[in-house]
């Protein structure tokens, strides 16, 4: 399906941005339809409530099972493949009519385990589209995510005392716990790792890191241009700032103001092989330089979310 393209990264990677600035600035929609990943379940929402989360290919499965196609001749396997693919071609077509624009890039943020399905189905039913990988350093990634979740899983932790409750008498040591690292590191890896697989067979490969698009915009989307086949409006830019972590309108700073050494140990034996592959560090010696804990001061203030804490 030529017309169809994916973008596929880690949540908190900046695609959400990207993805912003090809609406505004492309004849590309693009959308976040969850066509792939088999998952179906509860999900913590923006407020922490858990909800309801559905793929459309867990969806289909399901749908075979009830009618496997015996009135139509077909087996349960052919069934559910025809369906499915008639359902992403009906998707398609309608994300481009509605839009007025000429092709689709759908943004996918695999969930965790997902990500080995996903690839596969992409290719299974769409083997013509073009799978653009964002990547981006993990460890910011995690940051991210942790502040993210504040509200969705991190009740009891530290980080959400010292943050949400703002306990006066909580001078914070470390903001991350082992089981958030364990998870959340994994579930990145497995994301970049999956995506090194198939890159060395796909030809091109194509692969943006999330950093050379901050520091040289231009470059990113002359890249993208030549990729995704579309030509930049005049008077159209693409300026770092766009791309600059934010989290609740406020900058974000580097993961090393969030990490100890603890932390560092567990992402370094869980994806530490990714960081050096993706060219983030060259072995472990950076674990090593990381404080063994930190010295976030109690907090006395209802300000900002991260208003006065000592970030390098």
């Amino acid at each position: 399906m030529s017309q169809l393209h994916f973008l596929i990264a880690a949540e908190n990677s900046g695609a959400e941005r990207l993805a912003r600035w090809l609406n505004e600035n492309s004849d590309i929609t693009v959308t976040d339809s969850h066509l792939f990943g088999q998952f179906g379940g509860l999900w913590p929402g923006r407020e922490g409530k858990l909800e309801s989360q559905l793929t459309w290919d867990r969806m289909v499965r399901a749908q075979a099972k009830r009618n496997s196609g015996r009135f139509l001749d077909l087996d349960r396997a052919s069934y559910q493949r025809k369906l499915m693919a008639n359902l992403i071609g009906s998707i398609v077509e309608f994300h481009l009519k509605a839009s007025g624009d000429s092709r689709l890039l759908e943004k996918v943020c695999p969930y965790p385990g997902t990500s080995r399905i996903v690839f596969a189905n992409i290719r299974r039913y769409c083997p013509e589209s073009t799978m653009i990988r964002l990547v981006r350093d993990g460890r910011d990634v995690l940051v991210h995510h942790a502040l993210a979740w504040l509200t969705r899983d991190a009740q009891g932790t530290d980080r959400y005392s010292y943050l949400i409750e703002r306990r006066p008498d909580l001078e914070l040591g470390r903001f991350f716990d082992d089981h958030f690292i364990e998870r959340w590191a994994l579930w990145w890896s497995e994301i970049v790792r999956l995506g090194r697989k198939l890159q060395k067979i796909e030809d091109p490969p194509f692969l943006l890191r999330y950093e050379d698009l901050m520091r040289e915009p231009g470059n990113g989307l002359e890249q993208l241009s030549s990729i995704l086949k579309f030509e930049v409006p005049i008077g159209a830019e693409i300026k770092a700032s766009q791309f600059q972590p934010r989290f609740q309108g406020q900058v974000l700073p580097g993961w090393s103001n969030f990490f100890v050494r603890r932390d560092g140990e567990v992402f370094q034996r869980v994806a530490g092989d990714v960081l050096e592959a993706m060219n983030y560090e060259v072995g472990d010696r950076w674990v090593d330089d990381l404080p063994e804990k930190l010295s976030w001061p109690p907090r006395c203030s209802q300000g900002e979310l991260l208003e006065g804490l000592p970030f390098v």
